[in-house]
């Protein structure tokens, strides 16, 4: 994997790369190398219909970093939905060949649309019990308060560190939905990106 990759899946993929190779220039300064190494990793994208013309880039990149984990690592891929969510497995899975395939399959295949509610992909993403959440999101929350406080409690010992990242296309006005993605991540320890979309 190299620096080519787009500027807004950096943010996702910076910590994985960093702690397998050390030599990714876009870590997170709150990453050290190593520290997810072995670790379970929950990606929780957003899927409304904002996100059509961008989930194509979405797919490619997460799919290039389930190429770049060990099987030692853990991960799970989680879609939000207006009711409920859509997820690769309930549980994480170890990063094997034919689990990564099993996941590039389950992404590629996946076709985003409608409105979305975070909350039931968040509360799934806790439930597989991650050491670290990465949440994408382009636009507002029905609930921004709703989505922190239930993230708050989920994460009242503060045990997983919740990354977020917000992805703002031209045409995209509500932004209150970045101060809720800042809330969470300062208050699990976590990292907040934004990019916008024009930068892809």
């Amino acid at each position: 994997m190299t620096n080519r990759l787009p500027v807004a899946i950096l943010a996702i993929v910076a910590a994985i790369c960093a702690a397998q190779t050390g030599a990714f220039a876009g870590a997170s300064p709150a990453t050290q190398p190593g520290e997810l190494r072995g670790k379970g990793i929950a990606f929780v994208c957003d899927a409304s219909d904002t996100m059509i013309p961008k989930i194509d880039v979405v797919r490619r990149e997460l799919a290039n970093t389930l190429d770049g984990m060990r099987p030692i690592d853990k991960f799970g891929v989680i879609f939000m939905r207006a009711k409920g969510c859509a997820q690769l497995d309930t549980r994480l899975l170890p990063a094997t060949p034919a689990n990564k395939e099993k996941g590039k399959t389950f992404v590629a295949a996946f076709k985003p649309g409608g409105s979305t509610d975070p909350i039931p992909a968040v509360e799934a993403a806790f439930k597989a019990k991650p050491d670290c959440i990465y949440l994408l999101a382009d636009h507002d929350f029905p609930d921004g308060p709703a989505l922190v406080a239930r993230i708050g409690a989920l994460n009242r010992h503060r045990s997983v560190k919740v990354n977020t990242i917000a992805l703002l296309g031209q045409d995209d006005h509500d932004t209150d939905f970045m101060k809720a993605l800042q809330r969470i991540a300062e208050e699990s320890k976590g990292t907040y990106r934004f990019v916008k979309a024009s930068d892809l």
